[in-house]
């Protein structure tokens, strides 16, 4: 007896759906050498501090409760916790950025 095909690229086409949904899920990040370019030399928080941010994630902007855990005069490195069970984290810019003490 034969294979089905047609349920094989069906099967194969949902994994690759769920592959790039994951993907644009993922939240955007600057690149490390546009953060230290842009803004110097970066410092690492002594402690988080908590803020609400503006992250890309896939072609929408979300804003996110969390905590500024590096920083530079123009860019700002932010964790917070997301759907995964791993706390997520980009680097943003300062403008992206507000305080919530």
């Amino acid at each position: 007896m034969g294979s089905n095909r047609r349920y094989g690229d069906s099967i194969s086409r949902q994994k690759d759906n769920a592959r790039a949904e994951a993907r644009a899920l993922q939240p955007s990040s600057l690149p490390i050498e546009l953060v230290t370019a842009a803004g110097g030399p970066v410092t690492p928080a002594a402690s988080p501090q908590p803020v609400h941010a503006y992250v890309e994630v896939g072609v929408t902007l979300i804003r996110v409760a969390g905590h500024a855990i590096a920083w530079n005069t123009r860019c700002v490195q932010v964790r917070w916790a997301g759907t995964n069970p791993e706390p997520q984290e980009a680097w943003v810019w300062a403008s992206a950025v507000t305080r919530t003490n």
